[in-house]
């Protein structure tokens, strides 16, 4: 909630060319799904804002793997040291991206439009999302009983649609409790990742059109790739 006030107060302050940036790597905290389809509709409604609002949804991204190291160290630090390599990998990879697209952004000129709307505080927001991770962990527990850890990938799947980050808070709970493996839980959230990445596409497309998501892509392909790879290639031992 903190720093999704800051980047509020970062676009009332600074306007659309430079606070929608910083507007959408703070918004990326609380859902950057939501983020990249708020943006997809700003970018059809103002398309001379177009690459400020590619450059905050991209940025949104890199709070997304932010959040989720916050979210392993919170429910699993053992977990947390096994994909922090890959966090790290795809949120540079991601930044770089997002760091060109603001780049492209600055450099064109731009009309203020409207300001985002809404209010700095959002509770509620954060109330959904501890509701959203009970109910997605109740939801795999019952998978994973009922289908061992095949259950547990299809949870982490299913959740990755509607948030990564409750998708990697059941899955680190989960093997918390030892009822998954870390091989297991490792590629339950990888295979969030997918689904939510391949969720974000979809909104892009349904809300920015052709161009909107074609721009955001290598961003998410970014993101994809990099977390991935590095899961494949990093392989800590165990403690």
């Amino acid at each position: 909630m903190a720093v999704n006030a800051l980047g509020y107060v970062a676009q009332r302050m600074l306007g659309a060319r430079s606070g929608l940036p910083l507007s959408g790597f703070a918004s990326g905290f609380v859902s950057s799904t939501a983020t990249i389809g708020g943006m997809g509709q700003r970018a059809a409604a103002h398309p001379e804002q177009q690459s400020s609002c590619v450059a905050a949804a991209a940025l949104s991204n890199v709070a997304t793997m932010a959040q989720m190291a916050l979210v392993l160290a919170a429910l699993s630090p053992t977990l947390l040291s096994h994909l922090l390599v890959p966090l790290i990998a795809a949120g540079i990879a991601t930044a770089l991206v997002g760091g060109l697209s603001t780049f492209r952004a600055w450099r064109e000129p731009q009309s203020e439009a409207p300001g985002l709307r809404g209010r700095p505080f959002e509770p509620k927001q954060a109330l959904l999302f501890a509701a959203l991770v009970t109910g997605i962990l109740l939801f795999s527990a019952i998978l994973g009983s009922t289908f061992g850890s095949g259950g547990v990938l299809v949870a982490a799947g299913i959740a990755g649609f509607a948030d990564v980050h409750a998708a990697a808070a059941s899955v680190a709970q989960m093997f918390s409790a030892n009822q998954v493996g870390i091989d297991q839980a490792e590629w339950a959230v990888v295979l969030g990742i997918v689904c939510n990445t391949a969720s974000k596409v979809l909104v892009a497309f349904a809300t920015g059109g052709r161009r909107f998501a074609w721009q955001l892509m290598p961003s998410l392909v970014a993101l994809l790739a990099g977390f991935t790879l590095t899961v494949w290639l990093w392989q800590p031992a165990l403690p």
